[in-house]
């Protein structure tokens, strides 16, 4: 192999390193989250990526992984997973994004609009598991709003297991109830750069 033509591959190879990390650091983003809840839903990170498509269309993906493993079945009554958007960058949740539970054990995400106090339905979002820790929500930009660069967003869970002395949920079914929460980041919101 010549001089010539290791340079050459070389180059190649730094033009792409710099490529890749560059779409990398534009379009993810991804925090961890302190082991701060009990319950299997403490939230260990999230993360957010998007994908343009046609130069007008974008797909946004947030993933969210737990410390602890979970079965499908716990999402249901008293236990969720949720993501809300503020869209406005006014410190107001406008959407939010909530998995929900298949009889067949497969999710499906559907968000709502919060519209000066009116709930209003926006659409389906497609859910699934890469493993026993994790969940993913994959759903068109134009369900938070068309043509938006960037947006705010927070997730959350909410877990109980009558099992779980920390949080049984309500086992006597009175008043009280004891759930764990979660919430990534702990206050406020992060910002996703669609640019």
């Amino acid at each position: 192999m010549s001089r010539k033509s290791v340079g050459w591959h070389v180059a190649c190879i730094v033009l792409g390193v710099l490529m890749t990390s560059g779409v990398a650091v534009a379009d993810d983003i991804s925090f961890t989250d302190a082991d701060d809840s009990s319950g299997r839903f403490d939230i260990a990170s999230y993360a957010a990526s998007h994908i343009e498509e046609s130069g007008v269309k974008m797909t946004l993906k947030h993933d969210v992984v737990m410390y602890d493993e979970w079965a499908d079945t716990e999402v249901g009554p008293g236990n969720g997973i949720r993501i809300s958007f503020d869209v406005n960058d006014d410190g107001i949740t406008e959407r939010t994004l909530s998995v929900r539970g298949n009889s067949d054990g497969s999710f499906y995400g559907v968000m709502f609009a919060n519209n000066k106090g009116k709930v209003e339905f926006r659409g389906y979002a497609r859910v699934w598991r890469e493993d026993s820790r994790s969940v993913s929500f994959a759903f068109p930009r134009r369900m938070l709003r068309r043509g938006l660069d960037s947006y705010g967003w927070r997730v959350s869970t909410v877990y109980s297991d009558s099992d779980n002395e920390d949080c049984p949920g309500n086992p006597s079914g009175g008043d009280v109830t004891e759930h764990c929460f979660d919430y990534g980041p702990d206050s406020g919101t992060v910002t996703h750069v669609l640019k």
